[in-house]
């Protein structure tokens, strides 16, 4: 299986590349419950919708809140990668919180990129 997530491809204030970023990111995670279930016997995890993080301050924050508690600390009990970072609180439109979360949360994803075989 091949990934087309790209994550390093686009730049602070590049709304397309952000935009691009957000839906390859979201179908990774599908990916990901993809082949939980596929397991023996079947592992199935809530399907957050991760395809927008919204524009206004509330709308981050509870995508953040959400993608954090809810998708990637029950995907950490599948895949042995260690604590990770608690992203649950990123301020996007600070460039050096955008580029923290960003290479931080890509690192993550690559390590479960190799856990699950992606």
């Amino acid at each position: 299986m091949t990934t087309e997530f790209r994550p390093n491809e686009f730049v602070f204030g590049d709304k397309i590349g952000f935009a691009a970023w957000q839906v390859g990111h979201a179908r990774q995670h599908l990916r990901y419950l993809g082949v939980l279930a596929a397991r023996s016997p079947p592992v199935i995890l809530a399907d957050i919708p991760l395809f927008r993080v919204g524009e206004t301050k509330l709308e981050i924050a509870t995508w953040f809140e959400t993608h954090y508690f809810n998708v990637h600390l029950p995907l950490r009990q599948y895949a042995p990668i260690g604590g990770g970072s608690n992203f649950s609180y990123v301020d996007l439109s600070n460039p050096s919180e955008f580029y923290d979360f960003i290479n931080n949360h890509n690192a993550e994803h690559q390590l479960l990129d190799q856990v699950f075989g992606l």
